[in-house]
């Protein structure tokens, strides 16, 4: 259990101290060794003549995505704060939210691929989709890992396994 209650402690350290300056293209770069827009621009073809009206999409895209972000490493501190104390109530607030904060990301992005149609290709929009829903995976899996309890159902050597 210690080792539990210092693994949330270490979690609430470090959302807490890099919430504001983006965390999840922290976790990017720690993993990748560059920003989310180097991956995007290396792995899209974008026409030449859509490079500015792309950019200019993404960057609120990227801006709302951001916002949700946030709210979504405040509901992982609300969940680390509350996890010992067993408050039936808030762990059902926090499960909702975490819901509803997926629920939200997908709605913007499905939001974003209807302004993308007709500035970058079909081919290059589902490109788009799949590396947001990665990144995104990914992310949520480097913090989960952190939130892991020791008494997790699944063992170590399977969470960054395949075998299911």
């Amino acid at each position: 259990m210690s080792k539990l209650l210092t693994v949330l402690i270490s979690l609430l350290f470090y959302t807490g101290a890099n919430a504001q300056n983006a965390d999840e293209y922290s976790i990017l770069q720690s993993l990748y060794g560059t920003g989310k827009r180097q991956v995007l621009e290396d792995n899209l073809v974008i026409p030449e003549e859509s490079v500015t009206k792309f950019w200019a999409l993404y960057e609120k895209y990227e801006e709302k995505r951001m916002e949700i972000g946030r709210k979504r490493i405040a509901n992982i501190e609300k969940y680390a704060g509350n996890l010992l104390l067993k408050d039936n109530n808030k762990a059902i607030d926090i499960a909702k939210q975490s819901i509803k904060l997926n629920n939200e990301f997908s709605r913007l992005l499905e939001k974003t691929i209807t302004g993308f149609e007709g500035v970058i290709p079909p081919e290059t929009i589902a490109k788009f989709v799949h590396i947001e829903h990665y990144l995104d995976n990914l992310i949520k899996l480097q913090i989960a890992e952190k939130l892991t309890p020791a008494d997790s159902p699944i063992p170590a050597s399977k969470k960054s396994g395949s075998d299911f």
